[in-house]
């Protein structure tokens, strides 16, 4: 199944027909792989997503594990605040 975010950013999504429950994810030449499952505010995310691409140098792993999730947490405007350019650059 697609998913189309616009700007040419669609990820593919994987799901196993019998169980329905997500099996991989790719986005490019990126492959996305979750595992493990918690609760946090009535919704389930994944423990662990692994990220694989492959690259001229070999494949790279990376892997970001979960302790916790925070909803609709108010954040400061400066964090959101984009600098301004100078005029002629």
């Amino acid at each position: 199944m697609d998913f189309d975010h616009g700007a040419g950013v669609v990820y593919q999504r994987y799901f196993d027909r019998d169980t329905g429950r997500l099996v991989q994810t790719i986005l490019g030449e990126e492959t996305f792989k979750e595992s493990g499952e918690q609760h946090f505010y009535g919704i389930r995310f994944p423990k662990t997503i692994v990220s694989t691409v492959k690259g001229p140098k070999g494949v790279f792993t990376a892997t970001a594990t979960f302790t916790q999730v925070i909803l609709n947490e108010n954040l400061p405007d400066s964090l959101f605040a984009v600098p301004s350019t100078p005029p002629g650059k």
